[in-house]
């Protein structure tokens, strides 16, 4: 009990080197109780921010995968290899579906027709062959949606009907939706028909129910594009023997359930010239990275605050046992021994760092509670 008493009475004898052992000591807390916020606060934000993530998946071609193979400039052996991989088939897509971790499958699928005499593209539109033999941008694209969840641009606001309504998802009448700006250039009407080319004698009507308009990056893309239903598309394709560009997309309750989904289509077959990807995911991941950054930035605040207050106590009590070595020698003449007097000296760091921790986790508890709003009011 001695001991206990002569370090509290030592405590105040000694103020300064008290206070400024306090000091460092709540600098410590203070830092350790905001940077552990901060932590936590951004890992929380991560996992909650991946909860309402809509995590979908396609199939589609490894490209990356392909163009090792290929020396850099020979764009007529990559444009070749390219080309002799198809895309695949709605029974191929569908097999991949069969999965117990795929939560929804849904699908659509697009080919091209002409534009013909009575319906054709603006003249910003009508422009040649794209690089490596991509579709000729002068074409209309028609793509079919198999149900309304197929129809991402419009669930998620990209696109919108200015007039007149969608057409019926699981007609297998020539219905579609066209831009709004192709419908005025062509002064076409709701419900007039509209006449597109498959080749220089084949010609195809479509009955047109509604306009939208696109907010997309692409807007070349978004203004020769119709849509309609993908059993229109398929018995075009069909009908007329035209390559019909199948796109199935996955969704997925968790990331977990996506890892393995893209391990057991691996195990069903899929060619390495093809490779699961989410575009979910990646947005989601270049989302977080201000998050993580922040998260990096406090753990090395407190590595650094915690390296320099440990020196700077080392070098404190180094030369305060220096200082006091009168009192060690009274203490030692009156027959205590060195546990003791260490143990004596560590009640003393003791009570004042119960003090510091006590005041600086409240202060930083607080703010926190500051610093966490304004984190919050950023990430929003």
């Amino acid at each position: 009990m001695y001991i206990f008493k002569n370090a509290i009475r030592n405590v105040f004898r000694s103020k300064g080197r008290s206070i400024l052992i306090g000091i460092i000591l709540f600098v410590l807390m203070f830092s350790a109780c905001i940077g552990l916020s901060i932590h936590q606060a951004s890992i929380t934000s991560q996992n909650a921010s991946l909860e309402l993530t809509n995590i979908t998946g396609q199939i589609s071609q490894n490209r990356m995968n392909m163009m090792k193979d290929f020396e850099p400039g020979n764009k007529e052996d990559m444009k070749e290899k390219m080309d002799s991989i198809e895309s695949l088939s709605l029974d191929e897509l569908q097999k991949y579906a069969d999965s117990d971790y795929v939560s929804k499958f849904y699908y659509s699928a697009s080919l091209s027709l002409q534009a013909s005499d009575s319906f054709s593209l603006m003249e910003n539109q009508q422009q040649g062959p794209g690089p490596m033999g991509q579709e000729n941008s002068s074409s209309i694209t028609v793509t079919g949606y198999e149900n309304d969840e197929a129809m991402t641009d419009f669930t998620d606001g990209t696109s919108t009907i200015t007039e007149g309504n969608m057409f019926d998802e699981q007609t297998e009448e020539n219905q579609c939706i066209i831009p709004e700006d192709l419908a005025t250039y062509n002064g076409v009407s709701v419900g007039d028909t509209i006449t597109l080319k498959v080749d220089d004698s084949t010609t195809v009507n479509f009955v047109v129910t509604g306009f939208y308009s696109s907010t997309s990056s692409n807007p070349m893309n978004a203004s020769n594009t119709i849509y309609t239903s993908y059993n229109v598309v398929n018995n075009l394709s069909e009908t007329y023997d035209l390559d019909l560009n199948v796109n199935g997309t996955y969704v997925f309750n968790t990331v977990k359930d996506f890892n393995k989904f893209k391990k057991e289509c691996t195990k069903k077959g899929l060619s390495d010239s093809y490779t699961v990807t989410s575009s979910d995911l990646q947005s989601y991941q270049q989302s977080i990275v201000p998050l993580q950054n922040l998260s990096k930035f406090a753990t090395y605040f407190l590595i650094v605050v915690f390296v320099i207050g440990a020196i700077v106590l080392v070098v404190l009590n180094i030369f305060s046992i220096r200082e006091r070595k009168q009192e060690i020698g009274i203490l030692c003449a009156l027959g205590m021994n060195k546990t003791k007097i260490a143990l004596q000296f560590f009640s003393e760091t003791l009570f004042i760092a119960l003090f510091a921790f006590i005041v600086g986790s409240g202060l930083g508890a607080v703010t926190s509670v500051l610093v966490l709003r304004q984190e919050k009011g950023l990430i929003k």
